[in-house]
């Protein structure tokens, strides 16, 4: 067990790899910690948050598993087989945490049911900021 994890270890800090959980930040500006899982195929708020890696490519892929963090046709946040490009992590004041942007854009909108779409369509939506935390700094 110690040799696996110690393994782990390795692989992680040999790679140029960030590893994370992403997290609600801002909800309506204002700052509103809220963790972000895998339900299904479906990005969503949880009490069970999903770790991701990002190297720098544009991409995110869930550790430990093989898919990748999407948008589909209807706006949702989802993860899905195919990696989707254009995720980009930016560094603010701590730099544990960066802003996740897609394609420019830092704003996604949590629906009622818990799910995140990139667009504004679904009812009583309330606009939220997403954030990757670093889980080894």
């Amino acid at each position: 067990m110690l040799l696996s994890v110690l393994l782990v270890a390795a692989l992680v800090f040999a790679s140029n790899s960030i590893f994370g959980m992403l997290r609600i930040s801002k909800v309506d500006g204002r700052y509103t910690p809220l963790e972000l899982g895998v339900n299904g195929d479906q990005i969503s708020v949880s009490f069970f948050p999903a770790v991701f890696e990002y190297d720098g490519t544009g991409t995110l892929r869930r550790s430990f598993k093989n898919d990748f963090l999407s948008v589909n046709e209807t706006g949702q946040l989802t993860v899905g087989k195919t990696p989707q490009n254009g995720f980009v992590l930016r560094s603010g004041k701590n730099p544990k945490k960066m802003k996740l942007f897609l394609n420019e854009t830092k704003n996604f909108y949590l629906c009622e049911d818990d799910l995140i779409l990139l667009f504004l369509t679904c009812r009583d939506a309330r606009k939220v900021e997403i954030t990757f935390e670093d889980a080894l700094r």
